[in-house]
Order: C-alpha cells, then sequence, then structure tokens
C-alpha cells in the first residue's frame, strides 16, 4: 500500500567509509480517491516518498563519467502498470543531439549535463552504480543501494557526480511514467491542483506551481519542500500525454543554485514513443 514506510538507514557517513540513507517516513497512507489524483499519488509516492540523497567517502579527485548510453545488457524484470510506449500524433521524433540521451524501451529523450551521472534502469539493475559511475566503486556502491530501493515505474536516475561524497543530500533526478485515464483532458489549474494535493499527501509542501511546456504539451512545475529533517527541496515537471502521466522530478539540497539547470534539463525532454 502506498505510504508505508521504506528500509531502515544504512550505517555510516561522509568521512566514515560508508553513505548516509535519507528518507522520509511515512505511516498514514492516503485514503483511495478518484482519479486523476490516486494516479499521481501512485507516481509521487515513488518520487517524493522515495528520493535520497547519498554521501560516500571520496578517495580521490577524479570526476565521474556518464552513463554508457550503448550499454547492451538483457533488461531486468522491471513490469508496472504502465504501457509499452506506442508511437501517436503527440509524440515527437528524436531530436537528433548527439548529446542526447534516447531511451527508445522507455520512450524518451533527455539531455544532460557533463557534470552528472546517469542511466536508465530498463537494462540489469544490478549493474546500474557500476554504469553510471565505471571508475568509482565506492560511488557505484552507494548509488546501487539507492538504485535498488528507487519503486518500479522510475525507469531514469541520475546524480551530480561531484556531489556524492561532498554533500548530505545529493542532488537527483528520476522520470517515470504512469497509465494516467483521462488525464489530457485535464486543464492547467485542475492539473495543478492535482499534483499539489498529490505532492502534500506524501507530507512534503507545495510552495508555488507555474505553466511549463514539457515535450512540447502544457505541462506544471511544482516547486516543493521536503520535510524539513531532510533540509531538502524538489521541483516537479509534470505533463499528460496520450493519458499518461510524465513526471521529472528534481531533488537537492541547494534549489535555487540549480533552478536554472533544471529548467535547461527538463526543456529538453520529449516524449518519443
Amino acid at each position: 500500500m502506498p505510504g508505508a514506510p521504506g528500509p531502515p538507514g544504512a550505517p555510516g557517513g561522509p568521512g566514515s567509509g560508508g553513505y548516509t540513507w535519507v528518507q522520509p517516513q511515512y505511516t498514514q497512507p492516503p485514503k483511495p480517491q478518484r482519479w486523476p489524483i490516486v494516479v499521481l499519488v501512485l507516481a509521487l509516492l515513488g518520487v517524493v516518498g522515495l528520493i535520497v540523497g547519498i554521501a560516500v567517502t571520496r578517495d580521490d579527485g577524479e570526476t565521474a563519467d556518464n552513463a554508457d548510453e550503448t550499454d547492451t545488457t538483457e533488461p531486468a524484470d522491471r513490469s508496472s502498470s504502465t504501457s509499452t510506449p506506442e508511437t501517436t500524433e503527440d509524440t515527437q521524433d528524436p531530436s537528433g543531439d548527439p548529446d542526447a540521451f534516447v531511451d527508445d524501451e522507455g520512450g524518451y529523450e533527455i539531455t544532460m549535463p557533463d557534470t552528472w551521472a546517469f542511466t536508465s534502469l530498463h537494462d540489469d539493475v544490478e549493474t546500474a552504480g557500476e554504469r553510471m559511475f565505471p571508475d568509482d566503486a565506492t560511488k557505484a556502491d552507494a548509488v546501487q543501494a539507492t538504485v535498488g530501493a528507487l519503486p518500479r515505474l522510475i525507469n531514469f536516475y541520475g546524480v551530480v557526480a561531484d556531489e556524492v561524497g561532498t554533500e548530505p543530500f545529493v542532488t537527483n533526478v528520476n522520470i517515470n511514467v504512469t497509465d494516467a485515464p483521462g488525464g489530457s483532458d485535464l486543464e492547467y489549474e485542475e492539473l495543478a491542483s492535482q499534483v499539489r494535493q498529490g505532492i502534500e499527501m506524501v507530507g512534503a509542501e507545495a510552495t508555488a506551481d507555474e505553466p511549463f511546456t514539457l515535450a512540447d504539451h502544457e505541462g506544471v512545475k511544482v516547486s516543493f519542500d521536503y520535510p524539513e529533517n531532510l533540509n531538502a527541496s524538489g521541483v516537479q515537471y509534470s505533463v499528460v500525454i496520450d493519458d499518461r502521466l510524465w513526471v521529472v522530478n528534481f531533488a537537492t539540497g541547494d534549489v535555487d543554485g540549480h533552478a536554472e539547470e533544471f529548467d535547461t534539463i527538463a526543456d529538453s525532454f520529449r516524449v518519443t514513443g
């Protein structure tokens, strides 16, 4: 049932050779309600209730490389309630940008800065950390612990590479998509209201919303604060395309410092299938 407490924290912290697991605990699950809010809550429980900050000991001064976009390992079983992407008149062609990350199986494209390490989660999930940090086993292990706890509806995960091991809450991003029957009929105010309600139902506080064009469709950008003990905030970009809710969610300890970067990354997002 959504809202159940997550796994206990892992031992260690910065300078201890381990990593810190940060996760809000929710003991009161939301009561079932009609769509669209029930769908939004299911998605938001993944992107709000299970986003974590990672901290690991840094043994060298190297900057981690981005994820290997050409990985050919067999996909792991990440089945969920989402449907297989299909090309429709509302989707977009790939941009052709050689720097873009194109997830053909997931049906989306996004362009990430070189300072981020990231990967899709359709391939072998047990090697996600290694793909994100192929030259840093300590960081890879810390990220792998996080990836292993993410809900299955999350199909992309990334972190600011240099923050791992230096910040108590590492700036991160995830993408998820879930079916939202009838959601394409929502007007902006209705969508914004539902997203804000969903965020607050899982213990965070929505602080502002504004229109944002996501994947060439009118979506909503919602800023929110995590519970005070996390000392972190988030920015979520949401849009319904072909009755499917797409969410690009960022979490950070410095939302003002990353605000422009978040908008740029979200602006690059395309739904391709």
